[in-house]
């Protein structure tokens, strides 16, 4: 399973996923990254209370559908295999 962090000071989902050798399939993270962006920016303007920041990251995360990387794989010129 990934660990996502969303949040203001959080890396893009994308990033986080590479450090897990795992990528996203369906929407883009690109996408999903604007989306979370959006949250975190209605939520610090007063657009949304606490909790409906809460939900709307739930179903944010729901819609993070990852695959494990081949070994061999490189992303966006990152390598998921440890150096050695």
């Amino acid at each position: 399973m990934a660990s996502i962090e969303l949040g203001a000071m959080s890396d893009s989902i994308g990033k986080q996923l590479n450090a897990q050798g795992l990528e996203q399939t369906g929407k883009s993270a690109e996408l999903l990254d604007r989306i979370s962006h959006a949250i975190t920016l209605a939520f610090l303007h007063g657009c949304l209370t606490d909790s409906e920041t809460q939900k709307a990251r739930r179903r944010l995360m729901k819609q993070i559908k990852v695959r494990k990387l081949p070994d061999n794989a490189e992303v966006s010129g990152l390598s998921t295999r440890p150096p050695g």
